[in-house]
Parts: C-alpha cells; sequence; structure tokens
C-alpha cells in the first residue's frame, strides 16, 4: 500500500491507502475538489463492487476518496489464530484492487 500523503498522490494518480480501523480502508485521491478526480473514482467504485470478494461490505465513493468496508470477522473466520494476519492481508488486497482500477 502508498503511504505517500494524499498531495503526491493526487500528483502521480495513485491513491495513498489507509486503514479505516479493524474494518475499512480509504483511498485518498486527492486533497482538492476536482470534478476529474471524482469521475476516476466513481469509476473505480464500480469496478471494485464488480470485483469485491464475498467479504466486501460496502464500497462508499466521495468527492476525493474511496472507502470500501468489509467484514473482518469473514476475513478471520478461517483461522482465528491468524486473525490479525488475514485482516491486514485482507487491506492489501483491497488496496491493489483499488489501485489497479
Amino acid at each position: 500500500m502508498s503511504t505517500k500523503p494524499a498531495s503526491s498522490a493526487a500528483r502521480d494518480g495513485l491513491p495513498r491507502i489507509v486503514a479505516v480501523g479493524d474494518s475499512a480502508v480509504l483511498a485518498e485521491f486527492a486533497t482538492t475538489l476536482d470534478m476529474a478526480v471524482n469521475a476516476r473514482i466513481q469509476r473505480i467504485a464500480r469496478r471494485v463492487r464488480a470485483q469485491a470478494p464475498p467479504w466486501v461490505h460496502d464500497v462508499v465513493p466521495s468527492m476525493a476518496a474511496l472507502a470500501v468496508h468489509f467484514d473482518a470477522d469473514a476475513v478471520a473466520a478461517a483461522d482465528p489464530e491468524a486473525a490479525g494476519a488475514r485482516i491486514a492481508a485482507a487491506r492489501e488486497e483491497l488496496g491493489r484492487l483499488i489501485a489497479a482500477c
């Protein structure tokens, strides 16, 4: 996942992806309102919805960011001992999915 500030993310087109609690990630595409960026976010939201694993609950686009909420319990259910690692892997997978769109 990218750890670039949102301002540099906006320059190179790659979002800054951060965890939001233990059951969501946020991809920040810009720090200003830009209709072209928003159109891209809307396209990415449609693709993420279409390609999302079954444990994804919701895909929420905004003007400059995209939140993806997922079921951390479903991700961890297969192996409770490795729940933390599985949730981190889910965040990584969602980050790759967002970045690939």
